[in-house]
């Protein structure tokens, strides 16, 4: 059931002024969020973000795994395209629709929107959405992929400060050759960078932090039988 607004009944992208989290000035606008949406699958490859929108038309993505846009990217949309997506979402009758809808496809993505107003949150999810929801998800998936991002936090995986999250100085055990060896883990583009001439098959890899987090490719090496012992690399930071 949709929410109650201090006495007025307003679409959910509207705060009325009774109620606003905007402060007098308008500083804390951006802070306003009303829409949050992912896609989640059970397959290796689906991308992995949340796409959230504010109030004032303010859009940022958090990619997580699978994508280009790796950390938190901003962006303001122009004003028709806002004024159109709050027509969508208003035709889509967030508040009101089921939170549920049908399931069938085990491999295919299942979309997740998750709306804001106040103190209330719904959030829906399925894969066999209504015409005026579908519609909605398309706009949605037209912001993520037309560019225009802005990046305004990288992603850490977790790593300490200083740590290069992509570049790993790794040992391979002596007769072990290295590019058969980088082949096992082609899924995960690595690459090698330079070998370190040391004479104990130490070598510097490169890999895809979007196919794969960092710490979990760690824990991979550190039970794979060829390495003898691996280490992100640092920065002079």
């Amino acid at each position: 059931m949709k929410p109650f607004h201090c006495g007025l009944v307003l679409p959910f992208f509207i705060l009325a002024s009774g109620c606003s989290l905007i402060s007098a000035g308008g500083g804390a606008a951006e802070k306003v969020k009303v829409l949050e949406y992912t896609r989640y699958c059970s397959q290796k490859g689906c991308p992995d973000f949340v796409l959230s929108l504010y109030h004032t038309g303010h859009v940022t993505y958090e990619g997580k795994a699978y994508t280009s846009l790796m950390g938190t990217h901003l962006q303001q949309l122009p004003e028709a395209q806002w004024t159109a997506l709050k027509q969508s979402m208003e035709s889509a009758n967030l508040w009101r629709i089921p939170e549920e809808f049908p399931i069938s496809q085990y491999y295919a993505p299942v979309t997740m929107i998750r709306v804001f107003e106040g103190e209330y949150t719904k959030t829906i999810r399925g894969q066999e959405l209504p015409y005026e929801l579908a519609l909605l998800v398309s706009q949605l998936d037209q912001i993520t992929n037309n560019g225009g991002w802005k990046l305004i936090a990288p992603p850490t995986y977790g790593l300490p400060k200083g740590t290069v999250p992509n570049l790993l100085r790794i040992q391979l055990q002596a007769n072990v050759n290295f590019e058969y060896w980088q082949s096992k883990y082609y899924e995960y583009s690595l690459a090698v960078v330079k070998n370190i001439p040391d004479g104990n098959n130490f070598w510097i890899f490169r890999f895809d932090p979007s196919r794969i987090q960092p710490l979990a490719f760690k824990e991979l090496l550190d039970i794979d039988p060829d390495v003898v012992k691996s280490e992100f690399e640092k920065t002079n930071k």
